[in-house]
């Protein structure tokens, strides 16, 4: 494997044996491998170490065993602690994305400090193909077949030659210990029911499914480069900027050689999603004004132009959801499906573990759903009250600022609130052993 894994970084020069690198060590098998490559390969790097204190004393158990490998093999070992669900909570943020973020900028403040070259992480082949898969899911276009790029910037993933399987044999082979995070081995991520029930079944059919994939990037990135080529003298012709508005003659964009490909490069880096820059095509035809918001931004699209300025902070959110499906809107991914309810898990479903993942009682929420944020007036019932409250007292109870009050998304059925999005779902729409079929609705962070 050290062959194999000095040839990935020299074919795509991730780094040289002159660079200072700083290694995400979890732990885990993955990047305990990656590190005992490093050992052995003479590299100059050092590790990090991020407890996010989800897992209480297996959390703090992983932060010892890395750093007593540190301490054995006399490698510079830097750590540090998260309350990651606070954080999660005070920025409306997934769990998986406030750990994201918290150790990336924890990454890049060691980078800053003690000259990094560049932060290593040991996503593998596997990882890449989980990536492809879920960004298929969630409608990216083509930027669902980048996957994990073995370079980005300052991070390099220097393991995306090996598969799971690979990467557990090395590490009986030579006698390398890990510890393992139970979490990885529930349903309760998507990312985790991709890993355990469908990643299985497509290498059953090609045991190289994940390399072939890393594999073809290679032609998919020199595909992108033609295509961003293209994007890039199209865009002089048919988008103007004025002001800190952007603006897309329709004409000049019907008459360039694909005309939806184009469109979604042009408002993608506004935020706007693959499902989006379809809604927005199929109005091209037609004369009424039609409008679109991402995070950041408001597009109108009238007769002839496409207008994309910044939003205003007070831009209200309004979205509707007619059907069961995978939607996007203002930087979120909204995932809509009918479930069938079993016995054993109508616990999980009523404790509701994961704040951005809700069951309801069909019954009570049908479409269309509506996601806005609150008006004067709001009341809802709490999930365990017996009568209505105010939605502004709910508020007050969370002790929410002003800003979090007016970004707070909310979701109504037949002008009823069924749930505070990642707060509190209602009385009426919960699920209970009578139910007879639930809606499930997850929302995720871009």
């Amino acid at each position: 494997m050290i062959e194999s894994f000095k040839k990935f970084i020299s074919h795509h020069s991730l780094f040289t044996t002159e660079n200072k690198l700083l290694l995400a060590v979890s732990g885990g098998v993955d990047s305990m491998v990656m590190a005992d490559l490093f050992l052995k390969s003479g590299y100059n790097f050092a590790v990090a170490h991020c407890n996010f204190k989800l897992r209480g004393k297996d959390s703090d158990a992983d932060e010892t065993f890395v750093k007593q490998w540190c301490e054995v093999n006399n490698i510079a070992c830097y750590t540090t602690s998260f309350q990651t669900k606070i954080y999660a909570e005070e920025n409306h943020l997934s769990i998986q994305m406030a750990a994201r973020d918290l150790r990336y900028e924890y990454f890049n403040h060691l980078c800053q400090k003690f000259e990094f070259d560049f932060i290593v992480t040991a996503h593998q082949a596997d990882d890449f193909a989980e990536t492809i898969i879920l960004k298929l899911l969630r409608n990216y276009g083509n930027a669902a077949l980048q996957g994990v790029l073995p370079a980005d910037g300052n991070r390099v993933r220097p393991m995306l030659f090996a598969t799971k399987n690979d990467i557990l044999e090395y590490a009986k082979q030579h006698q390398i210990k890990w510890r393992d995070d139970v979490s990885n081995f529930t349903d309760a991520y998507q990312r985790n029911k991709i890993r355990l029930h469908v990643l299985p079944v497509l290498k059953e059919i090609n045991p190289s499914f994940s390399t072939n994939l890393v594999q073809q990037a290679d032609f998919i990135y020199g595909d992108e480069k033609i295509i961003n080529h293209y994007i890039e003298t199209v865009s002089k012709q048919i988008l103007s900027l004025k002001d800190k508005s952007a603006i897309i003659s329709i004409t000049s964009l019907k008459n360039t050689l694909s005309p939806l490909t184009v469109l979604y490069h042009l408002i993608s880096p506004y935020g706007f999603r693959m499902v989006q820059t379809e809604a927005l095509f199929n109005t091209l035809g037609h004369s009424e004004t039609k409008k679109f918001y991402s995070e950041k931004y408001s597009l109108t699209k009238s007769r002839n132009e496409i207008i994309i300025h910044p939003k205003a902070d007070n831009e209200p959110v309004y979205f509707e959801i007619s059907e069961c499906g995978i939607y996007e809107y203002n930087g979120r991914t909204i995932t809509v499906s009918f479930e069938e309810l079993k016995t054993d898990a109508l616990k999980e479903i009523s404790e509701n573990a994961d704040s951005l993942q809700a069951w309801f009682d069909s019954s009570e929420v049908s479409f269309p759903i509506v996601i806005r944020n609150k008006k004067d007036g709001d009341r809802f019932q709490p999930m365990g009250m017996k009568s209505n409250k105010k939605l502004s007292d709910f508020f007050i109870d969370l002790k929410y600022s002003s800003a979090e009050k007016e970004h707070q998304w909310v979701m109504e059925s037949n002008e009823k609130i069924f749930w505070i999005v990642g707060k509190r779902i209602s009385e009426p729409a919960r699920v209970h052993s009578a139910s007879k079929k639930i809606l499930k609705i997850q929302v995720d962070e871009k």
